[in-house]
């Protein structure tokens, strides 16, 4: 099963530096995100993962991904665990004034 998954998204607002996707436990498990990214660039700094046993993996990104593009593929270091969400730091790259929309994929 190489498919992946859409697992969540949001719309970030650039009054703040850091947003939530909500992805549940009902999702399944996954080994690798990736992060896609529509209507501006964004760098996305760190990203932390919160499994629905509680633990979480804090892993440093500094990713730049232009709009229309996506991130690498992000191993998850917690290995194959149920997501609850995922927290993002980021910070705005273009002084356009499109918002960008972050989408959350998953692969098992």
């Amino acid at each position: 099963e190489n498919d992946w998954v859409f697992l969540g998204s949001r719309t970030v607002h650039w009054g703040v530096d850091h947003d939530t996707i909500e992805v549940g436990a009902d999702a399944g498990r996954f080994d690798h995100v990736l992060f896609k990214v529509s209507g501006n660039d964004i760098l996305i700094l760190d990203m932390n993962v919160i499994y629905s046993n509680g633990g979480h993996d804090d892993i440093p990104l500094r990713l730049h991904i232009p709009q229309g593009g996506q991130s690498r593929v992000i191993d998850l270091r917690g290995g194959n665990r149920n997501i609850r969400r995922v927290e993002f730091t980021y910070e705005r790259v273009l002084d356009g004034d499109g918002l960008a929309k972050v989408e959350l994929w998953g692969q098992r």
